[in-house]
């Protein structure tokens, strides 16, 4: 009954640290779930916002169009990508009667800490579409239409461009690749977060390539071979033959324009010495292609 044991003040704070470095430790796990769930956060939201500025892209790049040219694409560099599309709830005053609009999608990089993807548009009720602005800024004011920030905290460099081509011909393009780096917090864990996508643009008409072969086989003949032209689709082309200004091999009289002539035949010339001969292709959607080739005809 008169027993009065107990902790001696070393026992206790004994006790205390052991409580401290266990709860310190208990902490440092939490601490380190809260990080990891924060940067599994960030990576998420950042990928979320690539997959749906790509969707975006995607969507409009597969619908460009311009009725009666041969491509709807008019600039198109790393950085900076304008092209025509039909948009059914453009205007529908005035002379553009297919309601065409232009996209454009540029970089902004004045703010280095916070690049942004833009997404600008251009629209016009005349016959024929305003001249396309030359200057470089983004975003540009003389774009009338929506004018907006797609993505942001892009970090692409000068080695990362924004878009690629399939050719750097404007009228030839026909698949673009998109590939975008997007980091909310450059320098730390988990990195920039990456989304490459190809997109073939299914509207564009693509004009043939024509290929000329004269040969000069003596006693004023020479074999005309095109057989090297090529469309994209694989489609028929039509071939049409000149020997200066005059059509030769024509299947119709008169050997006039149009003039469907064999892929390949041999021509008698009227005359020897020099002659320029000249082959236009023409694909179904009436687009055409020429080559020359000058041969001396013995």
């Amino acid at each position: 009954m008169r027993r009065e044991d107990g902790f001696t003040l070393i026992e206790v704070l004994i006790a205390a640290a052991i409580m401290i470095v266990v709860l310190l430790a208990t902490l440092s796990v939490a601490d380190g779930y809260w990080s990891t769930d924060r940067r599994n956060q960030t990576q998420s939201d950042a990928q979320a916002a690539l997959r749906a500025a790509t969707d975006e892209i995607a969507r409009e790049l597969r619908n460009v169009a311009s009725p009666g040219n041969q491509s709807g694409f008019e600039r198109a560099t790393a950085t900076d990508l304008v092209f025509d599309v039909i948009d059914p709830n453009g205007p529908d005053g005035g002379s553009n009667t297919y309601s065409l609009s232009r996209v454009r999608y540029c970089f902004d990089n004045s703010v280095p800490t916070n690049q942004k993807l833009w997404r600008e548009t251009q629209t016009w009720v005349t016959a024929s579409p305003p001249t396309l602005p030359a200057t470089e800024s983004c975003p540009d004011v003389t774009w009338n239409g929506v004018r907006q920030v797609l993505l942001d905290h892009v970090v692409n460099t000068g080695t990362q461009p924004l878009f690629t081509y399939d050719t750097s011909t404007l009228s030839r393009i026909g698949t673009v690749l998109t590939d975008f780096y997007v980091d909310y917090k450059p320098g730390s864990a988990p990195g920039p977060s990456e989304l490459k996508t190809s997109v073939f643009a299914r509207n564009t008409v693509q004009p043939p390539t024509a290929a000329i072969a004269a040969t000069a086989l003596g006693n004023g003949k020479v074999l005309l071979d095109g057989g090297g032209s090529t469309t994209p689709a694989n489609q028929n082309l039509t071939y049409e033959w000149q020997d200066g200004s005059t059509y030769v091999g024509c299947s119709n009289s008169p050997t006039s324009n149009p003039c469907p002539a064999p892929v390949i035949f041999t021509y008698t010339a009227t005359t020897t010495g020099p002659h320029t001969f000249t082959l236009t292709v023409v694909a179904p959607s009436g687009l055409t292609a020429t080559a020359t080739q000058t041969v001396n005809v013995t």
